[in-house]
């Protein structure tokens, strides 16, 4: 079966590194180490790692998710697949609301009034009829909280439960909501 997963068919992680990555990397396998997450190496230089065909590093695979390079993104991942005990206690109250009163995943878009990026991605969802929270930590001290929490640089963040999207990203997101319908 492709992606990660173990002999007893639950997911596993798979840190996949490589050549020229040191610092990056080394900070995702020490998260993983941390968080006492059992993992597998795969160095991409050695045979072994070769026949993955992974090109970019650091990849981690966890179950059928893939998140490459970004520490949320693999954050994300980890979540989503070994679940929210994977995420460290501040990580998992900002992140509490991004699901409803069920644990099923939600749409919440961290922006402003006055984001451009924001009044676009805004104008998608409602032509799309995509329901979603809004949260602005210009005029909420909770979503300024979660928003710092989650190490937002710029707007918007959006997440569908725990993927995240900086920035607009109209197909990655349609993808996103899609999965949870």
């Amino acid at each position: 079966k492709p992606g990660a997963f173990g002999t007893d068919g639950k997911p596993i992680a798979r840190l996949f590194v490589g050549p020229g990555c040191e610092a990056p990397c080394t900070e995702l396998e020490a998260l993983l180490k941390n968080r006492k997450i059992e993992y597998e190496l795969v160095d991409v230089s050695t045979p072994e790692g070769e026949r993955y065909g992974v090109r970019r590093y650091p990849t981690l695979q966890v179950g059928d998710d893939t998140a490459l390079g970004g520490r949320w993104e693999m954050i994300g991942a980890l979540a989503s697949n070994l679940g929210p005990e994977v995420l460290s206690r501040s990580e998992r109250m900002a992140l509490d609301n991004h699901f409803d009163e069920h644990g099923r995943p939600i749409v919440v878009m961290y922006g402003t009034t006055w984001c451009s990026y924001c009044k676009k991605q805004r104008e998608y969802f409602r032509s799309h009829d995509i329901a979603y929270t809004e949260l602005d930590p210009e005029q909420s001290d909770a979503a300024k909280t979660a928003y710092t929490i989650l190490q937002g640089a710029g707007y918007p963040l959006t997440y569908v439960g725990y993927r995240r999207f900086s920035g607009y990203h109209e197909r990655e997101i349609k993808q996103a909501v899609a999965a949870i319908r």
